[in-house]
This record gives structure tokens, C-alpha cells and sequence, in this order.
């Protein structure tokens, strides 16, 4: 194996291992955010391998515990509505069921507002945890780095469109322009032969066909883009707010 090769397996291989690490490692959080104790050898080899400590470990599995509660307030979302909605219907009851005990009645009519009011921030609450649940998703997670490498993968696509189409306009090459003017003097001075405009005409076909290959290339490329946007579209708004 060729140093360059054996370079691009020892980094591959690399990349991989820390990839298993982290991997673990986030099991590992999980496992402890469902209440399931590791032993210690488990817990120092994930903590190692992943190079995180304790207090990484406290904080991450904080931040999933979190992003479950937000998850969860998410979920509730329908139901807080109704709750909602029952309450000022059973307000509208209350009210049109006035009865001759006026304090009660405004005591009940104060508990309803206070408890509306209270669903109300709990709804308020709801309502920011998606946004909550995509800042709070960890940086080293793994959707974080597929949205890296899909950028940079739609970079490099985009580069290379950029590139090809620079190629496609380019002017002739300098044999196709030589040709060309060595046809012209030739054929002022009434000496141009069939060979040079056959040279001639031969260059810029070929230059033509160049052309029209590199803006076909470049195409092509764009149409990589497209599966990339609608991976990335899905990242961010589904995959993301799974705690």
C-alpha cells in the first residue's frame, strides 16, 4: 500500500474508532438518563474511549433529561388545548348557570380564569420546545455531523458546478486559435488549403463538443444537490426534535 493510501486508511480508521466511541458514549447517557446504573468498568471505558469525564457525562445526560421533558411538553400540546377549550366552556357554564350565591359563583369563575392562565404558559411553554429541542441537541450528536458533511458535500458539489461552468466558457484553446489564424493568413494571401480549414474546423468542433460536455457534467452535479436539501430539510425539522 502506497503512503498515500496507507494515510487515508490510518485517518479512515481513526475517524471510524471515534465514531464507535462516541457512539457508546451516547448509549452510555442514555442508558443512565433511563435509570439503568453501568458497572464501573463499563463506565470508565466509554468515558475514555469517547474522551469525556464524570461531569461530562453529568451535564449530558442532564441535557437529554431535558430534552425529554421538552419533548413530552411537546406531545401535550393537544391535550392542553382541549383542557383550554373545556375551561372556557365550563366558564360560559358557570356563568349562565349564575346562582343566587354570587361569591361562590365569582370564586369559581377566578379559580377557572386562574387555572386558563396557568395553561396558558404551560401552552406558551409547548409551543418553544421545538426551537428549545434544536439548540439543545448535543453538538457532538451524530445529526450534527451528517448536517457538516452534507454541507460540505454540497459545497464541494458546488464548487465543482462553478468550476465546470468557468471550463465551458472559457475561450477557444490556444491550438484552436493558432489554426484559426493561420487559416486566415493563409486564405488573405489566397494559400489556405483544404488541410488548414479542415484543422480549423476540427478544433472548434472539438472545442464546441468540450464545451457542451462540461455544462453537462455540471447538470448532472446539480442534480446531487437536490437529495442533499431534502436530507437536510428532514435533519432540522423532524429528526431534531426527537429527544
Amino acid at each position: 500500500m502506497n503512503p498515500v493510501d496507507l494515510v487515508s486508511k490510518v485517518v479512515t480508521d481513526h475517524r471510524e474508532e471515534q465514531a464507535r466511541a462516541l457512539s457508546a458514549y451516547r448509549g452510555l447517557v442514555r442508558s443512565v438518563a433511563d435509570g439503568t446504573e453501568p458497572t464501573a468498568a463499563h463506565l470508565v471505558d466509554a468515558l475514555t474511549a469517547a474522551g469525556k469525564t464524570a461531569d461530562d457525562l453529568r451535564r449530558d445526560v442532564s441535557a437529554i433529561l431535558r430534552r425529554r421533558e421538552d419533548a413530552r411538553k411537546m406531545a401535550d400540546i393537544p391535550a392542553i388545548r382541549q383542557e383550554m377549550a373545556d375551561l372556557e366552556r365550563k366558564a360560559q357554564e358557570a356563568e349562565a348557570a349564575f346562582n343566587p350565591v354570587a361569591e361562590k359563583h365569582k370564586a369559581t369563575i377566578r379559580e377557572l380564569g386562574r387555572i386558563w392562565l396557568a395553561a396558558k404558559r404551560r401552552l406558551e411553554d409547548a409551543y418553544g420546545a421545538p426551537d428549545r429541542l434544536k439548540r439543545s441537541y448535543p453538538e457532538d450528536g451524530p445529526l450534527h455531523a451528517e448536517i457538516g458533511r452534507l454541507r460540505a458535500e454540497a459545497r464541494e458539489i458546488e464548487g465543482n458546478i462553478r468550476a465546470l461552468q468557468a471550463q465551458a466558457n472559457r475561450t477557444a484553446p490556444n491550438e484552436a486559435i493558432e489554426d484559426a489564424m493561420t487559416w486566415i493568413r493563409a486564405e488573405n494571401l489566397g494559400r489556405a488549403t483544404e488541410g488548414d480549414t479542415a484543422r480549423a474546423e476540427a478544433r472548434e468542433a472539438v472545442h464546441t463538443a468540450q464545451r457542451a460536455a462540461k455544462l453537462a457534467e455540471a447538470a448532472e452535479l446539480a442534480k446531487k444537490l437536490v437529495p442533499i436539501a431534502a436530507r437536510l430539510y428532514e435533519i432540522e425539522e423532524t429528526e431534531m426534535l426527537v429527544p
